[in-house]
């Protein structure tokens, strides 16, 4: 489950400056949307009973890139802004700042989108249009398990702007009322609680109608400031010389400073490697774009000045109508572990898989002979990706002009041939199952295509396909069979697999010891071939 950013609040005036977007039609709103009733969605067909008040979370969504506004409506399933504010209210600036900054190695695109904190709606809407800028630079980032990738998130926030009680006459007010220069209620007590507007309560019965007017949540805190995303990458020959560039990279952008005479050292490691790096930033007064790694540093130093020169908003709290106490309708929020996130985490792992594959084969004389597929066999691998992936992206298309079945066939007539992706012993898993390949193509609901998927891996987990892949050289020098199994793991899996479990034990990336000794089961190798 996504956690919300640490918010403290020292007073600065930065938030002004976006308030004024934020609170653009926020007073009194009672008057319905001009819109039509819609027709029936099948995805109400899955909707719960509203269950106790509390009982579905609030999480922090990265704004959405193509605005958004304080109480506007937010649908949790499509993962995008739903442009009518159902709830009065009057908004509240807390003023301040907060800096922090993370760096954290990464191996796929899906992990990049998690340690973002994207949710698995946004990264599902990701694949065919714009979601937020977090998810976009995800996308785009291209992180490969064959290079060492390190994930820089620093954010500087300037407040936040949050749904307070409506209060008539207050265009808006600040969190703390003794430090405004002059009250400025007026014309009648303020409310105590959240309410919807009469129009939107009137909805609460018709789950569909409700849910396109209003959405299943809505936007009830917006943080604003300045944002840097980068991914820092390089390849290295040897694992002693890896070790050593990621010490150095940790030292230099990490949250703590090496001391002068270590940092001179690390400035020495990073100037003889070869470092790729990728960034995008997201508010702020703009400047030199960072080209270099030393460019990315300064920029680093500058971002808290630019947040409050020129912010732009970063967070959006999504709380679900089922927390208000007057609700009495049909909550349809969506739940984080759900079938859009193994959806998700599918197509991304099997994006970062195709590239991967390409790199190996290109390289493929410096990769250990006896682990993982043969050249062939990667090359018939690397087609089962894309077959899989095109099925994905056509069961998910919003509104399909070309069916999952009409897909380019493969020449060899394989095209409905069941995708297996795991075909090793058995012995400790419930085996994983080949792909129905007709189902997919053939308009499959979200819980069949999630069904689908999550069978066809051991612990539902498409990150352990790696398991598939040669190890670099110089990973390992041995040739019996179980070290061989174990440096693969290794490798590929075990160090995924801790991060998972840093950021959320219940995550199925999160494996333990004894599951990560099964994965080894899985492991094909060729010990002294």
């Amino acid at each position: 489950m996504r956690k919300p950013p640490n918010l403290v609040f020292p007073l600065i005036p930065a938030l002004a400056v976006l308030a004024i977007a934020g609170l653009a039609a926020c007073t009194s709103d009672d008057s319905p949307p001009a819109v039509i009733k819609p027709a029936a969605q099948p995805e109400d067909a899955e909707a719960t009973q509203s269950r106790a008040v509390l009982g579905a979370p609030e999480y922090w969504e990265p704004a959405p890139e193509e605005g958004v506004e304080l109480g506007f409506g937010w649908d949790s399933r499509k993962g995008r802004i739903v442009p009518n504010r159902c709830v009065r209210m009057t908004p509240v600036r807390a003023s301040g700042q907060v800096a922090r900054a993370s760096l954290s190695e990464v191996t796929d695109t899906s992990e990049v989108m998690k340690s973002l904190k994207v949710s698995a709606a946004v990264a599902v809407k990701t694949m065919f249009a714009k979601g937020s800028a977090a998810a976009s630079f995800a996308k785009s980032s291209r992180v490969s398990a064959q290079s060492t990738t390190f994930l820089l998130d620093a954010t500087v926030e300037n407040g936040v702007l949050f749904a307070g009680p409506y209060g008539p006459a207050d265009e808006a007010r600040l969190a703390y009322p003794s430090l405004e220069a002059h009250a400025t209620a007026a014309g009648g007590e303020p409310a105590s609680r959240l309410t919807l507007q009469p129009w939107a309560g009137g909805l609460m019965n018709d789950a569909a109608t409700f849910r396109a007017y209003c959405g299943d949540a809505y936007v009830s805190a917006i943080t604003s400031g300045a944002r840097l995303y980068a991914t820092i990458s390089f390849r290295s020959t040897s694992s002693s010389q890896s070790q050593k560039v990621k010490t150095a990279i940790e030292g230099t952008y990490g949250p703590v400073r090496a001391e002068a005479k270590a940092a001179a050292t690390h400035a020495e490691t990073l100037a003889n490697t070869s470092l790729t790096v990728h960034n995008l930033q997201v508010g702020g007064s703009g400047g030199e774009i960072a080209m270099s790694k030393d460019a990315l540093l300064e920029k680093l130093k500058s971002l808290a000045g630019e947040a409050e020169a020129s912010p732009q908003f970063q967070y959006l709290r999504l709380t679900p109508y089922s927390q208000m106490p007057e609700w009495r309708g049909t909550d349809t929020w969506m739940q984080a572990e759900d079938e859009f996130e193994v959806i998700a985490d599918y197509y991304w792992q099997l994006t970062n898989l195709d590239d991967e594959i390409e790199t190996i084969l290109a390289d493929y004389k410096n990769y250990n002979k006896l682990t993982g597929k043969t050249q062939p066999e990667l090359r018939a691998f690397q087609d089962d990706v894309l077959r899989l992936r095109r099925l994905i992206h056509s069961a998910m298309q919003p509104d399909p002009e070309v069916p999952a079945d009409a897909l380019p066939a493969s020449t060899d007539g394989s095209a409905s041939a069941p995708i297996e992706l795991f075909a090793a012993p058995k012995t400790v898993f419930k085996a994983p199952s080949a792909i129905d390949v007709g189902l997919l193509a053939g308009n499959p609901t979200l819980g069949q295509l999630a069904d689908e998927l999550a069978a066809a891996s051991p612990f539902g987990n498409p990150s352990l396909l790696r398991i598939h892949l040669p190890i670099p050289d110089h990973v390992s020098t041995a040739t019996d069979a179980a070290t061989l199994r174990e440096a693969v793991v290794d490798w590929y899996v075990r160090p995924r697999a801790k991060r998972a479990c840093d950021r959320d034990p219940t995550e199925k990336d999160c494996l333990t010891n004894a599951e990560l000794d099964d994965v080894q089961q899985f492991v094909v190798v060729r010990a002294g071939g």
